[in-house]
């Protein structure tokens, strides 16, 4: 509907496991006491729709071994169903794409490549469009390896005439405590700069500190310890953080020093007033 974030919707889905769509579905339960399938279903269409319900599902193939023969089968079958068609059986795409396991999928897009001489990528991008097919590049994106996706993802956020704040304070937020270090790596090597670097040209002053406080820079303006190294930060079991932020008891300093979605950036990494 007119209220739908495509994006959002694109991003989320295409990178979560199916441990974590399942967790996002009983939380949206708890929270809204409402079905989060039904609520998507309702507010989208077509083929696009198709997928989200298929990721929803969270019926992802868990089993890490290849079956060479299946990946014949599975990359034939999407050779026939794009480029071979008049038209394109979208279907199979969704089907393939949205269920098989990740290491199958990385074995399939290598013999996609083979016999078609096409990534398949390429193939997506000439038969598919709109939102479907910026939720199947999203898919293969992350099969291959979510931490590129999301240093991609960063990348365009802050290139071009303006900044996506939005999708910038987003992925620096949701990320920062699971595979932030991983992103950056990303980032370095395929941009040839670092997420910091980038992040300081395009934001300079006060704006950019409430961001960068993820990708571990000092806190100027508020006495606390700087940011643990990422990959010393403890979590339970069930990826929620168990170690008592850094940052607890500075939200003064987002209202002082920064405004607008940086200011919230600051907040949220703060982690709540303990007043």
């Amino acid at each position: 509907g007119a209220g739908t974030n495509e994006k959002v919707l694109t991003e989320i889905l295409a990178s979560r496991t199916p441990a974590e769509v399942q967790n996002i579905k009983q939380v949206y339960m708890q929270e809204y006491e409402a079905n989060l399938e039904d609520k998507i279903t309702g507010e989208t269409s077509g083929h696009f729709q198709r997928l989200l319900v298929v990721l929803l599902q969270a019926n992802r193939d868990p089993d890490g071994r290849v079956d060479e023969a299946l990946v014949e089968k599975d990359a034939q079958v999407l050779f026939r169903a794009g480029e071979l068609k008049w038209g394109t059986d979208e279907e199979t795409f969704i089907t393939i794409l949205g269920t098989r396991s990740v290491s199958h999928l990385r074995r399939v897009f290598d013999k996609y490549m083979t016999i078609s001489g096409f990534q398949i990528e390429e193939t997506i991008d000439r038969e598919t469009s709109g939102d479907l097919e910026k939720l199947l590049l999203a898919v293969v994106k992350c099969i291959r390896s979510v931490p590129a996706y999301f240093a991609e993802t960063l990348y365009y956020s802050m290139k071009g005439a303006g900044t996506d704040d939005d999708t910038l304070i987003r992925v620096m937020v949701s990320r920062s405590e699971i595979d932030l270090l991983d992103i950056r790596h990303e980032f370095r090597k395929n941009f040839a700069k670092s997420l910091h670097q980038m992040i300081q040209w395009f934001r300079k002053g006060a704006g950019s500190r409430g961001v960068a406080l993820g990708v571990g820079e000092e806190i100027y303006d508020c006495d606390v310890e700087p940011l643990a190294p990422l990959k010393s930060r403890k979590k339970s079991h069930s990826g929620v953080i168990v170690s008592k932020s850094p940052l607890s008891g500075c939200e003064g300093v987002g209202s002082k020093d920064t405004s607008g979605d940086y200011r919230k950036a600051l907040l949220l990494l703060c982690g709540g007033d303990d007043d």
